[in-house]
């Protein structure tokens, strides 16, 4: 776990000088949604580097820069008020022939997590902030539905390994 409590008025900053896309805020996926570099920004190494220790936590073997085919990373944030609806299931799938892995840290306290999809069964995580939730980024997952009682952020990170060395 890292302590990210000082980073949300950055991150929030950082959410409206670098939005999703150019089509915002008339675009198709969810609003309040950084671009996938968050953890370009200096502000974010110390984040960025413990979200690589987890990835080696999972790995059990030091992560080699050089392997990493893929790496992206974003913030999303609702306000109080909002309605998670039902939402599309997503994924963070870069290439299915590589050795992918993502992590939500919620940098806020909320009683919504995020659901994920098994095709027999839903898993919705209990949030702790603080906190990273790790999975294979090819598992479909969404918000938890609900009307957010106050603001909710989190940070979101994927990366894709060559498959040789993860084995």
């Amino acid at each position: 776990s890292i302590d990210v409590t000082n980073k949300h008025k950055q991150v929030l900053k950082y959410i409206k000088t670098h939005p999703c896309c150019s089509d915002f805020p008339k675009c198709e996926h969810p609003h309040y949604q950084s671009d996938p570099n968050l953890f370009d920004q200096d502000f974010m190494q110390d984040v960025k580097n413990n979200f690589f220790k987890a990835v080696e936590y999972i790995l059990q073997k030091p992560l080699e820069l050089n392997k990493v085919k893929k790496f992206k990373s974003w913030a999303y944030s609702q306000n109080k008020g909002d309605k998670l609806e039902e939402s599309f299931w997503h994924q963070h799938s870069f290439d299915a022939s590589l050795f992918e892995i993502s992590g939500i840290l919620y940098l806020t306290d909320t009683k919504f997590g995020t659901e994920f999809d098994y095709g027999h069964y839903h898993i919705i995580t209990k949030p702790q902030k603080n906190f990273w939730y790790m999975w294979d980024s090819k598992i479909n997952h969404r918000p938890q539905v609900g009307i957010v009682n106050k603001k909710r952020t989190i940070i979101t990170a994927a990366i894709s390994i060559d498959h040789e060395y993860y084995k």
